[in-house]
């Protein structure tokens, strides 16, 4: 008993000394209304496409530092605007389920342009950029993904990714407002450039207990009306 006692100690600490990880899902290519805008960019990925047959790079956190550490093809600066390691607050996140990861790649051609993405993986460190809490890529059974992108950026439509429910309940037990979100990426069968990574907030806030009650409000005035309304017409029929 004593044996079985302490494995399942053993056990437990193993997962509490590991980040939690899952899998990016690949959403589609959606409509983002209002566009790209100034979102936040995290990841930007640039290569010379006569001269390499993948596009790669990520970028990271300097631990205690506001700096960050770009590798590969990423597109200079490694800073704002181009690549970053912003916080959940900074994106708006105030929780798991809040997370989604876009790409708004820009390629050479027609409306119709794609591009195959090779592998992304988020990376989500603690407030100091020292360690690593949550990790998630994409599912090794279906990739590589062929992407539909517009061959000019900034455009409404692009490709989402998330975490599907049980994957952001992971994160939900490790999620701080003040984590850093760090990316990287691989593409190949690129003309152009550059690919861009954002994240926003994507759940809606749920209404005030104020504005409901106003809006009950509302719609019992509505009903008043239209009860008289009724009333006046039957009146007048008679």
């Amino acid at each position: 008993m004593k044996k079985l006692l302490m494995a399942g100690v053993a056990a437990a600490m193993l997962c509490l000394s590991n980040p939690a990880s899952a899998y990016l899902i690949y959403v589609g290519d959606v409509l983002l209304p209002g566009g790209v805008g100034n979102s936040n960019i995290i990841l930007s990925l640039l290569a010379n496409a006569n001269q390499a047959t993948i596009e790669s790079g990520s970028v990271t956190p300097v631990p205690n530092s506001t700096d960050n550490t770009c590798t590969g093809d990423t597109q200079p600066p490694c800073k704002s605007p181009s690549n970053e390691t912003p916080t959940f607050a900074d994106l708006g996140i105030t929780s798991a389920t809040g997370l989604s990861i876009f790409l708004d790649g820009q390629e050479e051609g027609s409306q119709d342009s794609s591009i195959t993405l090779q592998s992304l993986i988020l990376t989500v460190y603690n407030a100091a950029g020292t360690s690593v809490v949550f990790t998630a890529g994409l599912d090794p059974t279906k990739v590589p993904i062929v992407l539909p992108v517009d061959s000019g950026q900034g455009n409404n439509f692009v490709n989402k990714f998330v975490l599907d429910a049980a994957q952001a309940d992971a994160l939900q037990l490790v999620f701080s407002s003040t984590q850093q979100i760090g990316l990287s990426g691989s593409f190949t069968d690129f003309s152009g450039g550059p690919e861009r990574f954002f994240a926003t907030n994507t759940v809606v806030p749920a209404p005030e207990p104020a504005s409901l009650a106003l809006f009950g409000v509302g719609l019992l005035g509505l009903g008043a009306v239209g009860r008289r309304r009724a009333r006046r017409s039957a009146s007048a029929a008679a």
